[in-house]
């Protein structure tokens, strides 16, 4: 018997087809239900399972066509109903694609476009064909995660997503999956490049379509899709697409949010995708024929139907095969090859409708940072890290183990904000944004056993704050803040392992309850732009075991004390005024200046030195070259163990303005007295006036004053020299005469002369009663008179 439908199986002739009935589709996976006979019951399921079973069918003019496929279920169901010679077996047949569908499987695949995941995934079944009938060009994703689906899922929803569909070509013991974008890419059926519509009471013994059904759906659609990317935060990512259509109620709009994408062209491309999909399901024909060709991926142009509007080329959809072989006994009814097909026109694109999801997290996880061997803290401009993720069994613990993830912080602004960033080694809690596990988000820290708090906290639960370890660093070197909450013992404690700085634009208050305590290993420096006011209600006591400085530029320095000021010194004690005066004054009480050695007051400059009581009557200075000393009263200086000294280069000169004069030594014996008009010399011994001239100044005498020598000895060694006196214009002897003396030697006790005076009743000599020595008085008087 000429059978249509041949099967062959891994076990040869020993099982024989009788029937099938399966579907095939773009983007499905098909499965054929294949009824099979044999003369034997004994089959194993082991013997046939895995392996290719491949249905030959005989089309029209002699050709073949072949429905190819691995079984992947075997069952004995019994024997034929005709007897029990035949025994009945039924076979699931699936394409290999199948087996992608039994695993399940958690992978991160970064860097790569969804062909080359496509290719990553499909080379990993080795020995199964597959082929890319691709046109268009797909992004590089960053980062993609296949999170607990299978295989087939994961490639399916990145398909679907992309607008990449497939479909399978058969052979004899094989099949190939071919992957398409473009429907430009099928081809013709094989043997049956058009076909023809003849309804059941038409023609029935020739391959034609038999029923026919075409159909729209209410269309007209305006598709929007966006989404978001941080590092262009500003940037509107949202795309949209729309198909006008004359229909009013057509007219909707279909918005998706995270369109999975981060450029604007990415997002034109899937706006499209998103749009051709509902145009490709709008307008579908379908039916019934006895086409034994037919099958999904390609296509046939309608040449017979009496709508000229369906007299176009068709890509078939799917197809649902009806196969029945004539019996093996006599009595069994004739074979049947029925085809029922869905088709669209080749002028729309087609896509496959998004069936399959991205899977969706459904809670936070940990994962540990990673990063390159020997780092310690591993980041881009944007803080972000590496994570290993505890599902990942495949990526590396390396800086390659993820994409870059960010790390949420406190506050987050431009320009300001918290910053931590988790460092290598360190266990991290993973949030995924829309629960998509391709867009993790690092929310939080957890400790575990190598991680573990540190010190400070261990020993108190009631502890809170911060530590941060210094970058490779031992446990010894970190800064921390801590706040211990245990009533009775809370206190807050800032360590930093290096420098603090601190910034305060405002108001800063301190209140402390009670004690401070500061140390400062080094270095000190305060600057303050305005005032500082210190107030100590009880005592101060600042040590200073180096130096001190204090500097005022901008004005005055006030200290006032409501007490008494005690400044000691081991030392120097000096006080430079450099442009001003030096001024220390008591309100009551005196000033006191003492020193076991020597008290000096200098001016090194041009300016004067002045020691004043009240006013200038009470003075003692330096003005210029001059020493003033002056009092309304009285001026004593006294010098008690040692000598008083009065030297000038120049002219010296003692004035008293009213009252007398007087120049003593011990008491009045030894003095020079000045009262009135009166100049008096006394010592208790002699009066000597030396020098080689002595020079008699009497300009102011008048004949009416009285020149004249009282008793006593008046005695001139030298007396034949000139006796000059101004006033007098007279010689010696003239001056001889008019003392009433001729010789050499008067003894005279007083001589006066108008404006002196000399008075030697005290003085003893050898003569009797009083003698002045002449010998040296020229110059002696000389000196005298220009003292005075």
């Amino acid at each position: 018997m000429n059978r249509v439908v041949v099967a062959e199986t891994a076990l040869g002739a020993v099982l024989e087809f009788k029937s099938m009935h399966g579907r095939e589709a773009l983007s499905e996976v098909y499965e054929f239900e294949v009824e099979l006979v044999a003369e034997t019951a004994s089959i194993t399921a082991d013997s046939v399972l895995g392996k290719p079973l491949t249905l030959e069918i005989e089309t029209q003019n002699g050709g073949k066509r072949y429905l190819s496929g691995d079984v992947v279920r075997f069952a004995y169901v019994g024997q034929d109903a005709g007897g029990f010679r035949l025994a009945r077996y039924r076979a699931t047949v699936c394409p290999w694609l199948w087996y992608l569908k039994r695993n399940r499987d958690c992978k991160i695949y970064q860097n790569k476009s969804v062909v080359e995941i496509l290719d990553e995934v499909l080379g990993s079944y080795p020995g199964y064909n597959f082929e890319k009938k691709l046109q268009g060009s797909y992004r590089t994703r960053d980062y993609c995660v296949q999170y607990e689906e299978s295989d087939f899922d994961f490639i399916s929803r990145l398909m679907e997503h992309e607008g990449i569909y497939y479909y399978f070509e058969h052979g004899k013991n094989q099949h190939t999956l071919v992957l398409a974008d473009d429907i430009g890419e099928h081809k013709p059926l094989p043997d049956y490049p058009s076909l023809d519509y003849y309804p059941q009471a038409g023609n029935i013994e020739g391959q034609a379509i038999h029923t026919w059904t075409s159909e729209e759906e209410l269309r007209g659609i305006e598709y929007v899709v966006n989404d978001y990317d941080f590092k262009k935060s500003s940037l509107n990512l949202q795309s949209r697409l729309k198909e006008n259509y004359s229909v009013q109620q057509a007219n909707h709009e279909i918005y998706e949010w995270q369109g999975g994408y981060v450029d604007i062209q990415d997002g034109e491309h899937y706006v499209k995708v998103r749009l051709e999909e509902t145009r490709s399901a709008s307008e579908r024909s379908s039916g019934t024929s006895n086409v034994r060709g037919m099958a999904p991926g390609y296509t046939f142009k309608l040449r017979q139907s009496p709508r000229k509007a369906d007299l176009r080329e068709y890509l078939v959809i799917s197809t649902e095969y009806f196969l029945t072989e004539a019996g093996y006994q006599s009595g069994e009814g004739d074979g049947e090859y029925r085809t029922d097909f869905v088709v669209q026109p080749t002028s729309l694109p087609f896509r496959a409708p998004v069936k399959t999801h991205i899977p969706k997290t459904t809670g936070p996880q940990t994962a540990v940072v990673t990063g390159p061997a020997g780092a310690e803290v591993y980041t881009d401009a944007f803080q972000r890290v590496k994570l290993h993720f505890r599902w990942d069994r495949y990526g590396p613990m390396d800086e390659s183990s993820s994409c870059w993830v960010r790390v949420s912080n406190d506050s987050a602004g431009s320009g300001y904000g918290a910053i931590s960033t988790p460092r290598i080694g360190q266990e991290v809690v993973v949030d995924f944004i829309g629960g998509n596990p391709d867009r993790p988000l690092v929310t939080g820290r957890v400790y575990n056993d190598r991680q573990m708090p540190a010190g400070g906290f261990v020993p108190s639960p009631t502890m809170v704050g911060f530590s941060s370890r210094s970058h490779f660093g031992s446990p010894a070197n970190e800064s921390h803040m801590y706040i211990e909450n245990k009533l009775g013992s809370e206190y807050v404690k800032l360590h930093s392992e290096k420098d603090l700085h601190v910034v305060v634009e405002g108001l800063e208050t301190r209140d402390v309850g009670q004690s401070r305590v500061t140390h400062i290993g080094t270095f000190e420096e305060n600057t303050i732009g305005d005032y500082q006011k210190n107030i100590v209600e009880s005592y101060r006591d600042t040590t200073i075991n180096g130096y001190d400085t204090l500097k005022v530029t901008g004005g005055d320095r006030t200290e006032t004390f409501d007490h008494r000021y005690i400044n000691t010194t081991k030392s120097d004690i000096e006080v430079t005024s450099n442009d001003g005066h030096i001024h220390i004054k008591a309100d009551t009480g005196f000033g006191k200046f003492e020193a076991n050695d020597i008290i000096l007051v200098k001016s090194t400059g041009d300016n004067n030195v002045n020691v004043q009581k009240g006013g200038d009557d009470h003075q003692l200075g330096l003005e210029g070259e001059n020493a003033i000393l002056k009092a309304p009263t009285d001026v004593t200086i006294t010098a008690t163990g040692g000598n008083s000294e009065f030297w000038a280069s120049g002219t010296k000169k003692l004035f008293a303005d009213a009252g007398p004069l007087d120049i003593q030594r011990g008491g009045a014996d030894h003095s020079i007295n000045m009262t009135g008009t009166v100049m008096t010399m006394k010592a208790p011994d002699k009066i000597a006036l030396e020098s080689t001239e002595l020079v008699w100044n009497g300009s102011a005498l008048k004949d009416t004053h009285k020149t004249h020598f009282t008793n006593g000895i008046w005695k001139g060694e030298a007396f034949v020299e000139v006796f000059q006196a101004r006033a007098f214009h007279q010689s010696a002897s003239a001056f001889r005469h008019q003392l009433n003396v001729s010789q050499d030697t008067y003894y005279v006790k007083k001589a006066d002369f108008g404006v002196l005076k000399l008075d030697v009743s005290a003085y003893k000599g050898t003569n009797s009663p009083t003698d002045i020595d002449f010998g040296g008085f020229r110059t002696w008087f000389q000196a005298f008179m220009l003292i005075v």
